[in-house]
């Protein structure tokens, strides 16, 4: 591995570490905010990530990726103090500004400029064995900040912002040595190739929608898991026990994720609504150990769409259209979690139950209209 490389790995491993989202909502509620509130921050923020979503992409592809990656660690240091200094519902809002900035200006630069440095080292080929062993090792990563952040939080969940802001400035410097030039090759070929992947591809088209409709199903289900075992009365310090289980199923399911042929990506695909439908119906805080199966499903569907769209789309554009991959799950999540965060004021379980049902009609429509039955795979990369 070239220097770059192993600082490129290492920012993701780093950044992975998560010593907030396992307690945030606890977090939230100290703060005297009420379910609704907290879900409708969510849903701001998702609103916000979807205004700069495109703008940071291009952004991305404009001042190279290592700077926009740079300056979304920086937003990054500054909306967790945010959290730390907010006193109420617009202050965490403020803080949420900066972490929307810091969300889409990574977002798609950080796929982008692993799959350029790859293929710098002329190893392109390599890129969804590379991505799938390193977002194995940053589950772990999570994994250990999921399991101590539970038991930190049970002193001061302060203390465990306080943590994470100190890995972002690790990862700060770490990627400051990051030398990446990105080949672009001939630019009225590339936007030719683009305009036929995106205007004509219907197969591509309607997988960016697939993609943001299944990276919705996975998020709320994480959200929602952490009201689900407040409900069932659930000690805080088991929260980040529960996220380290989930997490250990995605990092074993990434690393052999390229190896897996045989699970259809329509199942991979669908599982994770069909998951919040059997919660939410169930009305038992115990099926929320379903997530499981979500976990091993959102690790092998982000590998093989990230590694298909990554392979299709040139470096002119790569950033752009990856963000273009977010945008369209930000609008999805923001309707959703904002619903559901009005009905789970009343019923968690019937949210979850709604908020599932609706995913699930709309992604079997969308494979309907794909023409991917149950037992087909996702097309071979060109």
């Amino acid at each position: 591995m070239s220097k770059s490389l192993k600082r490129i790995v290492l920012l993701c491993i780093i950044t992975a570490f998560d010593f907030f989202s396992s307690i945030e909502v606890a977090f939230f509620f100290q703060k005297t905010l009420s379910a609704s509130e907290i879900y409708l921050i969510y849903a701001i923020f998702s609103v916000l990530v979807f205004i700069l979503e495109v703008p940071t992409g291009y952004l991305g592809d404009r001042i190279g990726y290592k700077n926009s990656i740079l300056l979304g660690l920086f937003c990054g240091i500054l909306g967790f103090l945010g959290f730390v200094l907010a006193k109420g519902f617009f202050g965490i809002i403020i803080a949420y500004v900066f972490m929307a900035l810091m969300t889409s200006l990574i977002s798609g630069s950080d796929e982008a400029i692993l799959y350029d440095c790859l293929k710098q080292d002329n190893r392109e080929q390599d890129f969804e064995r590379i991505y799938a062993k390193t977002e194995s090792f940053a589950y772990i990563a999570t994994i250990i900040g999921n399991i101590l952040a539970g038991f930190v939080a049970a002193y001061s969940m302060v203390a465990d912002i306080v943590i994470q802001m100190g890995f972002l400035v690790l990862a700060l410097v770490i990627f400051m040595g990051v030398n990446v030039i990105s080949d672009y090759g001939d630019e009225k070929n590339d936007k030719s190739r683009l305009s036929e992947k995106i205007k004509r591809s219907k197969s591509l088209v309607l997988l960016l929608l697939l993609a943001g409709l299944f990276m919705t199903s996975t998020l709320l289900g994480t959200k929602f898991s952490q009201q689900i075992m407040l409900v069932g009365n659930v000690p805080i310090a088991y929260f980040g026990v529960f996220s380290a289980l989930l997490t250990i199923t995605a990092s074993f399911s990434s690393y052999i994720a390229p190896k897996i042929r045989r699970i259809p990506f329509s199942v991979i695909i669908l599982a994770p609504s069909i998951i919040l439908m059997l919660i939410g119906i169930s009305g038992n805080s115990l099926f929320v150990l379903l997530l499981i199966i979500t976990s091993m499903s959102r690790a092998l569907g982000n590998i093989k769409i990230s590694a298909y769209i990554n392979h299709q789309i040139s470096s002119k554009y790569r950033a752009t259209i990856n963000s273009m991959k977010s945008l369209i799950f930000r609008v999805f999540y923001s309707i959703l979690i904002f619903v559901g965060g009005k009905l789970a004021d009343v019923d968690v379980f019937f949210a979850v139950m709604i908020c599932g049902g609706v995913l699930a009609v709309l992604i079997i429509a969308l494979l309907i209209m794909r023409g991917c039955g149950l037992r087909n795979d996702l097309p071979t990369a060109e």
